[in-house]
């Protein structure tokens, strides 16, 4: 069990995916209809919530991939 922070941040390193946060991950959780974790996996240590980690890995295993805003772009006039 991972908080959302500690998930997200292994998700990038494994390179699973390009970047995350705490909050993209926790938002997926509230609106993705294709995530897969009922309250029953959640656990709970402190005041932090925990998610297993082998689900989060399974969910963007099998998630439909759907346009992001992406990276951000330069400022107009800026070099880049």
């Amino acid at each position: 069990m991972l908080s959302f922070a500690q998930a997200a941040e292994r998700l990038a390193k494994e390179g699973v995916v390009r970047s995350m946060t705490a909050e993209g991950l926790r938002k997926l959780a509230r609106t993705d209809p294709e995530w897969t974790l009922t309250e029953q996996d959640y656990g709970a240590v402190g005041n932090a919530r925990t998610v297993p980690y082998e689900l989060v890995l399974e969910y963007f295993t099998n998630r439909t991939k759907r346009r992001g805003r992406g990276p951000a772009k330069p400022a107009a006039g800026s070099p880049g």
